[in-house]
């Protein structure tokens, strides 16, 4: 049987650091003997609609985030096809939707194990403050009066 845990990320502020950190669990899956497919793929696009991608998590080095521009969304993709695993980690600046994490797998300890050392470095980050969010039901009040 398969299981699949998803977390949606909101309100977090990424450094290149906490990237880095988040791929080191994609990095660490066992490497694919001979005859096994496996794939791990990481992607930065940037917000001149151009973006660079690499089968290496060296890709979010500080270095190679700013050369090109401002990035605006990040992909992490990992899947052993043989043994039916697959995570999945997609950040988007600006937007709610489709921020999240997801592990799927049939070995449900590996997808849980995996699962959580994902959220733990996701809990890592910095969360974004303003006064908007501190403040959103003073903000509603203050719609409804207009």
């Amino acid at each position: 049987m398969k299981q699949t845990r998803r977390l949606p990320i909101s309100q977090r502020v990424f450094t290149s650091d906490d990237l880095v950190r988040i791929a080191q669990v994609l990095d660490e899956q066992p490497p694919p003997s001979k005859n096994e497919n496996v794939d791990r793929e990481y992607e930065v696009k940037f917000r001149d609609d151009t973006g660079i991608a690499s089968d290496s998590s060296e890709i979010f080095q500080e270095e190679s985030l700013t050369s090109y521009g401002r990035p605006v969304a990040i992909r992490m993709t990992y899947r052993d096809y043989e043994r039916g695993r697959h995570i999945s980690v997609s950040l988007t600046h600006g937007y709610e939707y489709g921020n999240e994490i997801t592990v799927s797998g049939k070995d449900i300890p590996w997808v849980n194990a995996n699962f959580l050392a994902l959220k733990d470095r996701i809990e890592r980050v910095r969360p974004q403050t303003s006064w908007i969010l501190r403040h959103d039901r003073l903000l509603l009040h203050l719609i409804a009066l207009g």
